[in-house]
């Protein structure tokens, strides 16, 4: 009488339950989480660099339209205090 194997990955005729078991070996997932590890290791510096360097041109982008900004708010309130000067000049004579 023979029993017929209806188990994945057991060639025996006669399968053994605990050792017909499909799946990863310890070696096998040792070896992947190296690789992962690995792969992170080399990518996420690269890539959190990069986003700091976006970072940083974005500010300064920021900081330049801000300048910019400034700049022609104080140039408007010059030449507005200008045109009040004169104006007051105009009505004292």
């Amino acid at each position: 009488m023979e029993v017929s194997s209806t188990s994945v990955g057991c060639p025996r005729k006669r399968p053994n339950p605990a050792r017909c078991v499909s799946g990863f070996t310890l070696i096998e997932l040792l070896v992947v989480v190296v690789i992962i590890g690995l792969l992170a290791g080399i990518v996420a510096p690269r890539y959190f660099g990069t986003v700091g360097k976006s970072n940083t041109n974005i500010a300064r982008a920021q900081i330049e339209q801000l300048g910019k900004a400034l700049l022609r708010r104080w140039i408007h309130t010059v030449l507005m205090w200008a045109r009040i000067q004169r104006r007051s000049r105009a009505c004292r004579l």
